[in-house]
Parts: structure tokens; sequence; C-alpha cells
């Protein structure tokens, strides 16, 4: 198997505002993972207050390049090797996973929901985070958010009313 990773910088439509600070990007890195004629990819979002960033993780990618193995089918196996290999840097790690499971699913042809045995019909409620902003702004971006039936609201600053 060979593996690569490029960083990818994806702009913000907003900026993000919680208390450590303001995001415009999120800094990410695609990783992909070959194997004969099929790829597999995942994404790592590294997080700075995690010690992570896209230096680290591609870094962490050029370490395991060398200890994946020849069976891409074996993802317990490979996954306790790099948790060996390198401590903590879930991003990295879970870019992998990911772009492993991927690979075993095209290799397969079969949906990576499939692959594990999940129903889709009870796919978990994902939630969508609105930042630190002023009231107005943050009421404006919950209508935008509706759709979402969990919101999660960052507070922290002057501005927080208190009902």
């Amino acid at each position: 198997m060979q593996i690569d990773a490029k960083p990818i910088d994806l702009r913000l439509t907003t900026p993000f505002r919680i208390s450590r600070g303001v995001q415009d990007t999120s800094s990410n890195v695609v990783v992909q993972i070959q194997y004969n004629e099929h790829v597999g990819y995942g994404e790592a979002a590294p997080d700075e207050y995690y010690g992570e960033n896209q230096e680290t993780v591609l870094s962490c990618i050029t370490t395991f390049a060398d200890n994946l193995g020849d069976d891409p089918f074996l993802i317990e196996d490979i996954m306790s090797n790099l948790d060996h290999l390198i401590r903590f840097h879930p991003a990295a790690k879970a870019a992998v996973d990911m772009a492993l499971y991927d690979l075993v699913g095209k290799i397969l042809h079969v949906p990576v929901y499939k692959l594990l045995g999940l129903n889709p019909k009870h796919t978990p409620q994902t939630s969508f985070t609105l930042g630190i902003d002023t009231p107005e702004n943050m009421a404006k971006k919950a209508l935008l958010a509706r759709d979402y039936s969990i919101l999660k609201v960052k507070v922290g600053t002057k501005h927080d009313l208190i009902t």
C-alpha cells in the first residue's frame, strides 16, 4: 500500500469564533491510500488545542508510510501498529482509518455504511456549532442552520444575554 497526503486550506464562509480565538480557514490534510488500482480517501482536521496542525499530520503520514503492511483489510492491526508507532495524533490516525475503510469499501464495491453493517435510517444526528458573535449575527446564523436539530452555541463574551 502507498500513502500520500496533501494539505488543503478550506476557507470558511464566516469566521468561526470561540473563546480561544477566531478561525477564517480550516487547515486540513487529505490522505489517500492506494492498493493496486483502488484509492481510499480520508481527511485530517488537526486542532492546535491538541498540539496538532498540518505539519504534524504530514509528518505522521510520512512515518506511517512504511508501516501499513500489505493487506488493507487488516484495519484493526494497522491502526494498533500506528498507535504503538506514534502516541496521540488522533487527526492523522483518523484520516488513515477513514482512508482504509474507504479503500476496502471500494475494493469490495460496497459503501462503507454497508461494510460496517449500519442502517442509514439510524444515522446519528449531527450538530451545528454557532461561534461567538453578536446576538444579532448569532440569531441570523441560527436561522441558516435551522435544518439541524441540535445547535451548539458558543458563549463567553460581554454580549451574552442572560434570561
